[in-house]
Order: structure tokens, then sequence, then C-alpha cells
């Protein structure tokens, strides 16, 4: 996400934002990420600790929970994708028993997730597809299928997937 890592990689490389300042906050935890992990890790703290136990959460994204878009970095001269955080928020119903049970502690109702989304939107409109834009890829490509369809057709899924692709 633009505007992510500019300030980290800012005062890495020896940048100075001003002089800090004590506010007078102190806190028990301080937790970097407010994704899945972080939140759990906030939600097993606070549970050893108690109900005053004063917790921060830091993170570099706009919201809590783990972001929701795709990863995308440049390295090398090429772009590399992968899946964002929230690739499965979708999907309650694949949760693992610990994360689903993080999210009820949390006070995130899965019924009520479940009935805020069309559940069938993917579903509904043919088969999936990912679209790569001429400004990113060097042409306008849709890619259809499933590469993931199953363990004896991943190679035949792949390769159909790729070749309606603009990657090598």
């Amino acid at each position: 996400m633009p505007g992510a890592f500019e300030i980290p990689h800012a005062l890495r490389d020896g940048l100075s934002f001003g002089t800090p300042v004590d506010t007078g906050e102190r806190y028990d935890l301080l937790g970097v990420g407010a994704g899945l992990s972080g939140l759990a890790a906030a939600l097993v703290f606070r549970r050893r600790a108690g109900e005053g136990a004063r917790i921060l959460l830091l993170d570099c994204r706009d919201e809590f929970g783990g972001h929701a878009r795709r990863d995308e970095f440049r390295a090398g001269g090429r772009l590399l994708l992968g899946y964002g955080g929230g690739q499965s928020l979708d999907t309650p119903s694949t949760f693992s028993p610990a994360a689903a049970a993080v999210l009820k502690e949390a006070g995130v109702e899965l019924e009520r997730l479940g009935a805020a989304f069309d559940q069938d939107f993917y579903f509904g409109r043919g088969r999936p597809a990912v679209f790569f834009d001429r400004e990113t890829f060097g042409r306008d490509a849709l890619a259809a299928g499933e590469p993931r369809s199953g363990p004896g057709e991943r190679p035949a899924g792949w390769a159909k997937f790729l070749a309606g692709s603009p990657l090598s």
C-alpha cells in the first residue's frame, strides 16, 4: 500500500521527524501490528494481565484486523504479487478453531459478518478470474479459471490460468 513503508524506511535511513515528546502515557503492552496475530497477542495478554491492562497496538495500515489488499512489492525490477492478509475473511467457515476463538473473544460476531455480505458474490458471477491492467503488466488481460481447483488438476489449472495472463 503506498505510504506504508515510506516513514519506516526514512527512519531506517537516518531521517528525523523531530524530537520525541513524553506524553506521560504508559502501557503494559505495546504491539506493532494490529492484524489477527497482533489482536490475538493483545487478547492473550489481557486474559493473563486482567481487564485493567493498558494495551496500545500500532499499525501502518488504515484498518485493524489485517489488511485486505493484495501485497505488491518490486524486487529486482519485477513486480511480485501475493495475497493480502484478509484473503479468507469472506469465508469464516474456513477459519481454524483458534482463529475463530480469537475473533469471538474480540467480539466479532461471525453470524453478523456472514449476514452482512453476499456470500455467493463470486460464485454467482461466472468463473473466477484475475484482471491484469496494461499500466502494470504491459497489456490488459483477463486470466480466467481456478488454478487451485484440486490436487490432481493443479498443474493443468495453473497452465491454463497463466496462458491467459501476461505473466511468463
